[in-house]
């Protein structure tokens, strides 16, 4: 087949530009982002932090917490977010920017609450597994959902934890709760010490009217009845079996680090 000049050149011109920059100028250029939205010192009296809560403040979306540094050495990171939705298309999409995210701020580990991904399809679950694998070196990751399919890549709530990096040799197991709502990976440190990490989601304080029909409410409201919960209120059963799961943990003589997105709303 002959490819003309004018085509040979356009299909040249689609590459995607190769990142050559090093990790300490994607740190620098990260924390230049975030100084542009976080405040250099939190307020030194009640009177102004205050402040930061009235309606104005949070319609403003003002942040609270410190400046992005430089991580020390010998030291963890644990970075959570709740994107609200990847979108996935089969180069990576949005997960591909959180991976990103994930170099730029070293974190050794990064959680994710509320991707909004169907994980019981098999082309979610391998386009992710592809990304993680291109994106970033030695990456151990895991993703859940509820059991409930989709007909499409999109599906309300979901959890993930990814771990880059060193870390990853000290990872002893990895799980996931049946409904979707955390995802854990547990961790040998020295002298037997094992560390669990648990990311969690905890769904909308709405009624039974107002939760929709695909929802991560309506979809564990679902999934409680299927398991003949007379009650199946989601955030009185998510409440309950995170309680049993850490439980559990301290019963196996594990520390925990939990972090948990719950809204009120």
């Amino acid at each position: 087949m002959v490819v003309s000049p004018v085509a040979d050149e356009s299909a040249q011109a689609a590459q995607p530009p190769v990142n050559t920059t090093s990790p300490d100028t994607r740190l620098r250029e990260a924390q230049s982002r975030w100084a542009t939205i976080l405040r250099p010192t939190l307020p030194d009296t009640e009177e102004e932090r205050t402040t930061l809560y009235d309606p104005s403040s949070l319609k403003a979306n003002i942040p609270i917490g410190d400046m992005l540094q430089k991580k020390p050495p010998n030291t963890i990171r644990i970075y959570c977010q709740n994107p609200n939705g990847l979108r996935l298309d089969r180069q990576g999409g949005k997960l591909t920017q959180l991976c990103q995210v994930a170099r730029e701020v070293q974190a050794d580990v990064f959680g994710v609450t509320e991707h909004n991904l169907d994980t019981t399809q098999y082309q979610v679950r391998t386009i992710a597994h592809d990304t993680i694998r291109c994106e970033i070196d030695h990456a151990e990751h895991v993703l859940a959902s509820s059991p409930i399919p989709s007909t499409s890549f999109f599906k309300p709530g979901g959890t993930m934890l990814l771990s880059r990096g060193s870390i990853n040799s000290r990872l002893h197991s990895s799980g996931s709760d049946a409904l979707g709502r955390w995802v854990h990976q547990t961790y040998t440190g020295r002298n037997g010490c094992q560390v669990t990490i648990v990311v969690a989601y905890q769904v909308c304080n709405k009624t039974p009217s107002q939760r929709g029909r695909t929802t991560a409410a309506a979809q564990q409201e679902s999934l409680l009845r299927q398991r003949g919960e007379t009650n199946p209120n989601p955030r009185m059963h998510f409440r309950r079996d995170l309680k049993r799961f850490l439980k559990q943990c301290q019963d196996e003589n594990q520390e925990i680090i939990c972090s948990e997105t719950s809204t009120k709303r």
